[in-house]
């Protein structure tokens, strides 16, 4: 299982230290989750991620965002390959 990216969002809610995070290939992604995230948030998705998610994730984010799929990259492009 990769945790990465859901550990990022858990923590990037109210009272976080952070002032910004990213997320790449994002596993178990719930949209639901991006509405509390307080911060400016980057999510960087592969081919593999579900749109859908990823879109209604970056709706749902309420700080600056960047939301980005690279449609020909594979799930964990950026963290691990």
């Amino acid at each position: 299982m990769c945790w990465g990216g859901k550990v990022i969002v858990l923590a990037s809610g109210e009272g976080t230290a952070f002032k910004a995070a990213p997320q790449s290939s994002p596993a178990m992604l719930d949209p639901s989750e991006a509405l509390k995230i307080s911060i400016h948030f980057a999510t960087l998705a592969s081919g593999a991620e579900k749109k859908e998610d990823v879109e209604a994730s970056g709706e749902n984010l309420k700080g600056e965002e960047v939301v980005e799929i690279f449609g020909d990259q594979v799930h964990g492009w950026l963290a691990t390959r």
